[in-house]
């Protein structure tokens, strides 16, 4: 019988050495293996079933994991508000002007005063008593963001910004409100109107800074406008001396019981033609009430006062005797307009000669926009970086969004006189004011400083120093005088300059996983001072520097008179978004304390040198922040008051506002009352300055009396001196015999000729050479 055997196939058995290893997964240790599989679609059912118990489990230990890490955890106490505000405001002709409806708050800088941004005007309340003591009312002002400054004595700048981008300018003096400005008034038939995104004053008001832009056109600039702060005061002070006139004329006229109006002749100088109930708009004026209405109350009944809601303060205005009127003041004039940078493009001359001729000297830094690149050079660049990189280039953003990302705000500071721009520095009167602002765009890698004292025709300035930086800049901060100036960058790096003296603090590397997002100076009487022996002069004072990574780290800078030390992790990175830190702010009065969000809705007072939460702002049940990212609040009193607003929760709320606003009440939070702070209360801490300047004649007078101090224990030194030399003779002479008595080599010295030596005429002779080996 034939066999057929097929062509390439082995049966020739495996080595010993290439047998599997018998599979460990045949070997069963339970016994509810050893039954048949479950047939389909059983077996998929079952396969379902243990996947979903198993994830359940997981989650159930995660949790329960969770859970005990927080038992372990030391919570710290919650205390409660002892007061809240609500209600309409009396004599108000809308019902938008009203404190449940807060959009926005700030305090005063002296802690006296608390201002409310509201949906139709702009309130004023005592910082101690919430008494109600003046507000401008216009229906079309929904007041998104206000801001306040110190301008002279009980004399307040405010800012504002409404929902429609409208910029205005407020002044608070003696329990009233007058418009000062409107920064970008326009007409509503207007189909390209200019907002404004962003503004800030300086300190004392001298310069306003602003963001506009134009959202038809995508363009975005900032300007800066000098304010006449000086007219202000004077234009202020002469209404003043008017009212006083015109209040001691009334209290005469109370005395002698003559019932008549008076006679306001002073006051009418700045008072347009008209009598002043003629001439107020009742849109944009301050209301005074009249006696019955300031000892009204507001929601008295529906909300009366128990432990656990606190005391509820009754809304009433504090009478006031001052005159109304439509007052004219000076307007600011613009200085300044910048726009966002352009990127770099090529030199279009063809001639090498002429592009030469363009480029400057380069002693200076700059934008880099005058250079020798020719566009095609630029072009072969990008061409092959794309060929580099093709495989790349779909995950960057498309140009919508690129554009879209370089529209961001730009941030910029005020700064006062410094060794960087020397404008100013010879002028008195110009130590403690603004002349220069400093300006950086977000992506770029320069810090921009313009001076405010140049005077041009041209509006769009260049700036008069430029910064370079190695990465993208991410955050600035200044101290309270400006002599300091840090900035943050991409990388993790932050960079200290002293201004005043014109040098560079140092650099420190924060942290190498995450940008910085926040920086602060903290008040130098936290920080320990050195006590150095000398110099016997102040030299620089030492400080920290609070900084807040994106992370939600928060780090502590100690900056010394010599160098930056290592940074220290106060508050570590969160690994729930939670617990993501949103709002740090320190607070003013109480240098050790700052006040930070969550972004789970919590305030929290911490210790800044320590770290740990002191304690919790507890809000009502029935309430809740009303955003975590954008918190409602102020602190009043320089630091013995916080105000928060709460908004009332969605299954609380009997029916919606017919015009959308978010209902809701201010808690008043007193902080002497609570135990926690305590120690804080009790500390005194010393004014010091952040810049430190001992003028020549001061460190001649330093060094002399410290020399006179030390002359009694230089004599002292120089009798012990003596007294002991007369013991060292003997071991000096015997030393220079011993000495004597040793033998020492000679060493003798031959002249040897320089083989590189050429003489005048010779093949490769040098002059230059020549003198160099003779010499």
């Amino acid at each position: 019988m034939p066999v057929y055997i097929r062509k390439n196939v082995s049966y020739t058995p495996p080595s010993l050495d290439r047998i599997p290893v018998e599979d460990e997964d045949d070997y069963l240790l339970d016994p509810e293996q050893l039954r048949d599989t479950l047939p389909q679609p059983y077996r998929m059912v079952d396969k379902v079933l243990n996947l979903i118990l198993e994830e359940v489990w997981n989650v159930i230990s995660k949790r329960e994991e969770k859970r005990m890490q927080e038992a372990r955890k030391v919570k710290p106490p919650r205390y409660q508000h002892s007061a809240h505000i609500e209600g309409a405001i009396p004599g108000a002709t809308t019902h938008k002007l009203n404190v449940s409806y807060t959009k926005c708050m700030c305090d005063s800088v002296d802690g006296k005063y608390v201002f409310l941004g509201l949906p139709s005007g702009v309130l004023a309340i005592d910082g101690h008593s919430q008494q109600i003591l003046a507000f401008w009312e216009d229906e079309h002002a929904d007041i998104t963001l206000i801001k306040a400054y110190l301008m002279g004595e009980q004399l307040y700048l405010i800012v504002t910004i409404d929902d429609m981008g409208i910029a205005r300018l407020f002044s608070f003096l003696v329990n009233k409100i007058y418009l000062l400005k409107v920064l970008n008034e326009q007409s509503p038939d207007i189909e390209n109107k200019i907002l404004v995104s962003k503004i800030e004053a300086s300190l004392e008001g001298d310069y306003l800074g602003a963001v506009l832009e134009n959202p038809s056109t995508l363009e975005m600039w900032f300007e800066i406008h000098k304010l006449p702060r000086e007219d202000w005061c004077n234009q202020f002070d002469s209404i003043m001396q008017a009212l006083r006139k015109a209040e001691d004329r009334r209290m005469i006229e109370e005395t002698e019981d003559v019932e008549q109006t008076p006679k306001d002749s002073d006051v009418q100088d700045f008072v347009s033609g008209t009598t002043p109930a003629e001439t107020i708009d009742p849109q944009s004026q301050v209301h005074q009430v009249t006696e019955g209405e300031a000892t009204g109350t507001v929601n008295a009944e529906e909300s009366p006062p128990s432990d656990q809601d606190g005391q509820v303060v009754h809304l009433h205005t504090k009478k006031d005797g001052s005159l109304m009127g439509d007052y004219k003041f000076s307007q600011p004039q613009i200085l300044m307009k910048v726009k966002a940078p352009q990127p770099i493009t090529g030199n279009h001359i063809g001639n090498l000669y002429q592009a030469c001729q363009k480029v400057d000297t380069g002693e200076v830094i700059g934008m880099g926009h005058n250079n020798i690149v020719t566009p095609a050079h630029l072009d072969l660049r990008k061409t092959v970086f794309e060929h580099l990189h093709e495989d790349l280039l779909k995950y960057l953003p498309k140009d919508e969004e690129q554009k879209a990302n370089m529209q961001q705000m730009p941030n910029f500071h005020f700064l006062n006189p410094g060794r960087m721009i020397p404008i100013g520095l010879e002028q008195p009167n110009l130590a403690d004011r603004p002349v220069s602002v400093a300006l950086w765009w977000p992506g770029s890698t320069n810090l921009l400083q313009y001076s405010l004292l140049k005077t041009s025709k041209d509006q769009e300035f260049k700036p008069d120093l430029v910064w370079p930086v190695t990465c993208k800049i991410t955050a600035t901060a200044v101290s309270q005088d400006t002599s300091l100036l840090a900035i943050g960058l991409e990388n993790g790096n932050v960079i200290v300059w002293d201004r005043y003296l014109g040098i560079q603090r140092g650099v420190v590397n924060v942290t190498d996983s995450s940008a910085i997002s926040q920086m602060t100076f903290l008040d130098p009487s936290i920080c320990p001072q050195e006590d150095s022996e000398y110099p016997p002069y102040p030299t620089k004072i030492a400080m920290y520097i609070l900084v807040w990574c994106r992370d939600s780290s928060v780090h502590l800078l100690h900056t010394t008179s010599g160098f930056i030390s290592s940074p220290t992790c106060v508050s570590p990175p969160v690994e729930n978004d939670s617990d993501y830190i949103t709002i740090m702010e320190p607070i003013a009065g109480l240098p050790d304390l700052i006040l930070t969000v969550i972004n789970k809705g919590i305030v929290q007072i911490r210790d800044i040198l320590k770290g740990i939460i002191l304690f919790e702002i507890k809000v009502p049940e029935t309430h809740e922040l009303t955003t975590p990212w954008e918190p409602v609040y102020a602190i009043g009193g320089l630091g013995q008051m916080l105000y928060v607003k709460g908004t009332l929760k969605e299954n609380n709320k009997e029916g919606e506002n017919e015009s959308g606003l978010q209902t809701g009440s201010i808690f008043v939070y007193h902080f002497r009352s609570f135990p926690s702070l305590d120690n804080y209360m009790k500390k005194k801490r010393d004014n010091l300055s952040f810049k430190v300047h001992t003028t020549i004649n001061q460190r001649v007078d330093a060094l002399l009396q410290e020399r006179i101090t030390l002359q009694a224990l230089r004599k002292v030194r120089m009798q012990e001196r003596w007294s002991r030399l007369k013991d060292e003779i003997p071991t000096i002479e015997n030393m220079k015999i011993t000495a004597r008595r040793k033998e020492r080599p000679l060493y003798k010295f031959v002249k040897v000729q320089n083989p590189f030596y050429k003489t005048p005429g010779s093949v490769g002779w040098n002059p230059v050479l020549d003198d160099l080996l003779t010499a």
